[in-house]
């Protein structure tokens, strides 16, 4: 009972590499055939994606405007040392909404051409 050569390792070890490369070549073509209307799914809500997002309108995001300025800078290095953070309108914010941006998200841009066009051609 047992390993006796190398040999019997070496021929074992490859004999599990093919077994192995066979049960995942099996494994592909098993889940094309039980999952891949997953894939067609995903393709036709894309197609419909694409279509809902050419027939609405793009809003531009208004830019934030700081008004908010450094002057009057010091005169001297040594005045350089905390100078902007002694000021409220520059101090971080402990409480508020910028340490809860959770929920905060970005308005979503169209889509470029070059994305157009790769799914025309796909499909």
């Amino acid at each position: 009972m047992g390993i006796s050569t190398i040999n019997e390792v070496t021929v074992n070890a490859l004999k599990n590499w093919a077994d192995a490369i066979e049960r995942e070549r099996k494994g592909a073509i098993l889940w094309n055939e039980k999952w891949g209307w997953i894939v067609d799914e995903y393709r036709s809500s894309v197609d419909e994606l694409i279509d809902l997002r050419s027939k609405r309108e793009y809003v531009e995001p208004k830019k934030h405007v700081d008004e908010r300025t450094v002057l009057p800078f010091p005169v001297t290095t040594a005045s350089e040392v905390g100078w902007l953070s002694s000021r409220p309108e520059f101090q971080l914010e402990k409480f508020g909404p910028y340490p809860y941006t959770k929920g905060w998200t970005n308005p979503p841009k169209p889509d470029p051409e070059v994305y157009q066009s790769f799914w025309e051609k796909e499909n």
